[in-house]
């Protein structure tokens, strides 16, 4: 769902880059360019497997590359995943919501509804909870400087606007295009539609509309408020202390936004 999961591990990939790394991934579309433009390597696998093939490829993966430790982001992940592949290797699992009971060697869950704290679960897991352990870019541990504000709106959905929120978006701000200075991050994986094609046209004059940006620390700190989903950016809104309001893509973000 989105790209939330891939961005974390890409962020991750960055402060563990002296190993040698490979993902495993199930591509719809646009995770193995946002690889490569990273130069990051990576193995496909067919979308839509079944658990069990899904269980027997990564297998096959950890024995054929020898690899010491597997680390899995993952929507819908099962114990069943989780404890085959710990018979193999060392496991560590980052998870969300409230979601931590799975059998692994650590277990890391940046959710804010939990306070920070390092707890183990029932399986004896080490887990790592609260938004200090979310698995931000490295870029937001940098010190912070005093940007001016070059945009009054900054809006960006994540890496694939599923719910078709950004034409929504601009169709409200009409009657206020000339009070504010608008910009839009259509995301990784957004198609421009007819409608959205139409509506860019049409207000051109008065957003700035981009499809991705290399560094998303910069454009939240020039922002005065933003618009953004219930996943990853939310944190780099706050951690940046920059306004905000959340409208979700998906239903489990509501958990998050609330």
């Amino acid at each position: 769902l989105g790209l939330g999961h891939i961005h974390r591990c890409i962020n991750l990939s960055k402060e563990i880059s002296s190993h040698d790394l490979t993902f495993l991934i199930e591509d719809f579309g646009s995770v193995s360019s946002l690889l490569k433009e990273q130069s990051l390597k990576y193995i496909k696998l067919k979308p839509g497997l079944s658990e069990n093939a899904d269980i027997k490829n990564t297998i096959k993966t950890i024995q054929d590359k020898k690899i010491d430790l597997v680390i899995v982001d993952r929507y819908g992940l099962t114990n069943k995943y989780a404890k085959a592949i710990k018979k193999e290797t060392k496991l560590v699992i980052i998870s969300d919501l409230r979601n931590i009971e799975y059998n692994a060697d650590l277990l890391v869950n940046g959710f804010i509804g939990y306070k920070n704290k390092i707890i183990f679960n029932k399986h004896g897991t080490k887990c790592l909870l609260g938004p200090k352990y979310q698995i931000l870019n490295p870029i937001y541990t940098k010190k912070k400087l005093t940007i001016k504000k070059k945009i009054d709106i900054l809006a960006t959905f994540g890496g694939f606007d599923s719910a078709n929120i950004i034409p929504v978006l601009i169709k409200s701000l009409k009657n206020n295009m000339n009070d504010f200075r608008i910009k839009i991050i259509l995301g990784q994986s957004t198609k421009k539609n007819s409608e959205l094609t139409k509506l860019i046209t049409k207000y051109k004059k008065y957003i700035s509309i981009i499809q991705k940006v290399p560094n998303m620390r910069k454009e939240i700190s020039e922002a005065k408020f933003g618009f953004c989903a219930g996943g990853m950016t939310t944190y780099e809104f706050a951690y940046m202390k920059v306004p905000f309001a959340i409208i979700c893509q998906y239903p489990h973000q509501l958990i998050t936004s609330k």
